[in-house]
């Protein structure tokens, strides 16, 4: 596949982009994005996923690939670990 020829289409329930950040940071990551060439489409979830593409808020989207992601959760390991944690429940890493 050639990035330069693809259509990437971002979908997305949430309001904002990367919704846990800061409005600046968000902002700046959708900005990006579209510089990009994404095509972002926030405030709905996707309807139906089939052979065909995506249905979101009634559209039909057409694709021959979709990937899909759900969710930001850390890895367990760092509670096996006793990790320390910041308010997001993510791990805190040390630089080395």
């Amino acid at each position: 596949m050639d990035p330069a020829t693809a259509r990437i289409v971002l979908v997305d329930m949430m309001p904002k982009v990367l919704g846990t950040f800061a409005e600046g940071l968000s902002g700046a990551a959708k900005a990006r994005l579209e510089r990009l060439g994404v095509d972002v489409r926030l405030g709905h979830g996707v309807d139906l996923i089939d052979g065909d593409g995506v249905v979101v808020a009634g559209e039909r989207i057409a694709s021959k690939t979709v990937i899909w992601t759900a969710g930001v959760t850390p890895s367990p390991a760092g509670q096996w670990l006793g990790a320390q944690r910041t308010g997001l429940d993510a791990f805190v890493s040390k630089r080395t």
